[in-house]
């Protein structure tokens, strides 16, 4: 399994790491200040939008697991636009199954998402779950993501 605890993906020279984690240390910082108006614009951004770059079983299959922060999770606020964002990526290929991880089998309360996804390296994986609604506005802890490389069994 790789863990996301380093920086994520790069645009336009800033690296889109944690918010959160960023505003603990420099909480009145001028860096934070632009680093947020920048994140914004990436926010607005759909990963899952663009068109696979070769047909889906030429892909590389992933088994993210992307929990939550344990307090104040953005989760129900963000919902509505990651769903939509999400099923743009079921639609084009990106997302094979997808859904919420929960802390028992109540499920009442919702402690992150699992992904099945496609994608053609580890590292562009990474780089695309970075960019989701979900780890950008404050749901996902990705210092604590996985994703393992996994093949589909066929029947």
């Amino acid at each position: 399994m790789l863990s996301l605890a380093r920086p994520l993906a790069r645009t336009s020279g800033l690296c889109l790491a944690q918010p959160a984690r960023l505003s603990r240390r420099f909480p009145t910082s001028p860096v934070l200040r632009s680093f947020s108006m920048s994140a914004s614009s990436a926010q607005k951004h759909n990963p899952w939008a663009e068109q696979l770059p070769k047909p889906a079983d030429q892909l590389n299959s992933y088994l993210a697991s992307l929990p939550d922060f344990a307090e104040g999770s953005k989760r129900m606020s963000i919902r509505p636009k990651h769903l939509e964002h999400a099923a743009e990526g079921f639609k084009l290929g990106w997302i094979v199954q997808a859904g919420a991880t929960f802390a028992d089998d109540s499920r009442t309360q919702m402690t992150g998402s699992w992904f099945l996804l496609r994608e053609e390296s580890l590292e562009k994986a990474r780089a695309r779950l970075a960019q989701d609604v979900y780890a950008t506005d404050g749901a996902w802890d990705m210092s604590r993501a996985t994703i393992t490389p996994v093949a589909i069994a066929k029947h």
